[in-house]
Parts: C-alpha cells; structure tokens; sequence
C-alpha cells in the first residue's frame, strides 16, 4: 500500500511539473538607446526600459504571470551591446529575457 501511494505522489508531481512547464514561455525585450560615448545613458534605465519591452510581449501572448530573468550578463539581468552610429555616438542595446508564466 506504501508503494501505490509513493508511486501515485511521483506520478502526480511529475504531471504537475510538465503542466507548469507547459505553462510558461520565454520573451526577450530590447531596449535602444542612442547617446555620445562622453556620456552614455544609465545602465538601470536601460535594462528596465528592456524589461518593459518584455512584459509587453509576454502581456500581449496572454502570459501575466511571475517573472523569472535570465542572468544574461555577470552582475545583470540585462546584456548591453553598442553600435557606432558616426564618429562620436552610439547605440546602447539593452537585452533582457524573462520565462513568463500564464
């Protein structure tokens, strides 16, 4: 009897975990910000400004659950990329994934 009961528990967490699984999907927002290589925009704006563009994605597919951010960077959720636009300026690409749940 103990082991009908283990194995309906280990039937019934793993169907749980493939139903939340199922569940949930991964968005990427993005965030370009143009600026002089003198003074770059702030960082935080921009990884929140990505993150924003993120939640609109995942809001518009139906997914307004929780977030969970991909560590995308070492100290970030957020990659940052630049691409010359002229001789003195920039473009700040600020990238930001997140598994949404519905």
């Amino acid at each position: 009897m103990k082991q009908l009961a283990l194995m309906t528990f280990f039937i019934a967490a793993a169907s749980a975990s493939a139903i939340a699984f199922a569940q949930s999907s991964t968005f990427e927002g993005t965030a370009v910000i143009a600026g002089a290589s003198i003074n770059p925009p702030n960082p935080i704006d921009g990884c929140n400004k990505a993150k924003d563009d993120a939640y609109s994605k995942a809001t518009k597919a139906g997914f307004q659950g929780a977030a969970s951010w991909e560590r995308l960077s070492v100290d970030s959720d957020c990659k940052l990329s630049t691409q010359a636009a002229g001789k003195l300026g920039y473009y700040f690409i600020f990238t930001a994934k997140g598994k949404f749940a519905r």
